[in-house]
């Protein structure tokens, strides 16, 4: 897991896999407050961007999920928002395995996991297996609004 800030990810850029910065360009090229929400397709099927408007939710109403096959690079646009994650991959059974049709499956909370608060303008990348809860609320719920970008995991070669 990865947080960072979207004005400052140039700094970081020579430790990230060249196709997050196809994610990052998307977001400076594009108008994204104006972009659709719904999926909106970079490679086909294997690299896309889901642009969504959510209302927040208090974490107790939350599963962690994991994925298994995708990397999410999740940018909040507006609002503040909480993510429960655990870099451990869980040990109970899920509570729905949905990987075969969604690469998803939901499982409750790691009593190990930790809180991440993001605000707008921040960023939060996920590798396949870890556990996040996003759009949990930091106080009240409230309307927010994100991009996710998936990115199928071997896309990503090892000597980028």
């Amino acid at each position: 897991m990865i947080v960072g800030f979207l004005n400052n990810w140039q700094a970081h850029k020579h430790f990230y896999p060249k196709l997050f910065d196809v994610a990052f360009q998307f977001i400076e090229s594009q108008d994204v407050f104006k972009l659709a929400d719904g999926k909106h397709q970079i490679i086909g099927n294997d690299f896309f961007v889901i642009r969504d408007t959510v209302r927040t939710a208090d974490k107790i109403h939350k599963n962690s999920e994991i994925h298994k096959d995708f990397i999410d690079i999740q940018v909040l646009l507006s609002g503040k928002e909480s993510h429960i994650y655990c870099s451990q991959t869980p040990s109970i059974p899920s509570l729905d395995d949905q990987f075969e049709a969604k690469d998803v499956a939901f499982y409750s909370h790691d009593p190990l996991a930790n809180v991440i608060n993001l605000t707008a303008g921040q960023y939060v990348i996920y590798f396949p297996y870890e556990q996040h809860a996003p759009c949990c609320s930091t106080e009240d719920s409230e309307a927010i609004h994100k991009l996710i970008f998936k990115i199928r995991a071997d896309l990503i070669k090892r000597d980028e």
